[in-house]
């Protein structure tokens, strides 16, 4: 299993600015200790979300049991950031957000942030690339693509002029050609293998096996033969890692 970190956000302990828990400028441990403590009004997304897990995480950091803490200080809405956010400037209160929600949020009435910096609000995003062999109905070859596009790499952008000169030598005026997307074997329609004698598919690093497969068997569905396997070239090339993916390959 792969991760590519591709951007982050930061998490900040929004609270109204007349500061009733004297929290402002503290650390995030701090705070929360002293939110509890003196009971001052605290909204809680409570839907299970990143955010709501991200707050429980905290809490529990900061060495309080927020299940058995919370009292009528501690209200839990079930509703997303901005509704959180909106109980939170009605009670007086204090909420955890995500910096990105904060600055385009404009009902902030006495709101501002109270706590910020803190290592411990730091959300890093990323794309992860799930193991086939522990989950064998991921789909890996679409989550490696959508990685690398996620990750900053542009699309492939090889020529495919000379191959034109090719076929244009050879007089072919047309063939089918497939990209290496595996839903591509779903778009075949029959009537282009009407009246072929040979049908030839290659495949190689940039032709996922499972595109391969599924071409042949709807290939067989329709009354193909068995396919040969001719042995192509064996190509020993060596390609430098991207700098990015170094640090990601020695792990």
């Amino acid at each position: 299993m792969k991760r590519f970190d591709v951007m982050y956000n930061d998490f900040v302990l929004i609270g109204p600015n007349s500061d009733p828990a004297g929290v402002k400028g503290r650390d995030i441990e701090t705070a929360l200790k002293a939110i509890q403590a003196k009971g001052a009004p605290f909204v809680s997304r409570g839907d299970k979300s990143g955010t709501h897990s991200a707050e429980l995480a905290l809490w529990k950091q900061a060495g309080i049991d927020i299940d058995a803490a919370k009292g009528r200080w501690y209200r839990e809405i079930g509703q997303g950031m901005g509704a959180a956010l909106n109980t939170a400037a009605a009670m007086n209160g204090y909420v955890l957000c995500d910096r990105g929600t904060w600055i385009f949020f404009r009902n902030r009435g006495g709101l501002e942030i109270t706590v910020e910096g803190d290592r411990r609000l730091f959300n890093q995003y990323g794309v992860m690339l799930v193991s086939p062999e522990k989950y064998p109905s991921v789909k890996k070859e679409f989550g490696q693509a959508e990685a690398y596009v996620k990750a900053g790499y542009k699309a492939d952008a090889r020529s495919y002029g000379p191959a034109a000169d090719i076929l244009a030598d050879l007089k072919i005026k047309s063939i089918i050609m497939l990209t290496g997307n595996p839903d591509k074997a779903e778009d075949l329609k029959r009537e282009w293998f009407e009246n072929k004698k040979c049908v030839g598919l290659t495949a190689g690093a940039s032709a996922p096996e499972v595109l391969v497969k599924r071409v042949v068997a709807q290939i067989r569905e329709w009354g193909g033969e068995e396919p040969q396997e001719a042995q192509g070239q064996q190509e020993n090339v060596m390609f430098s890692l991207p700098r990015e993916l170094r640090r990601v390959a020695t792990k």
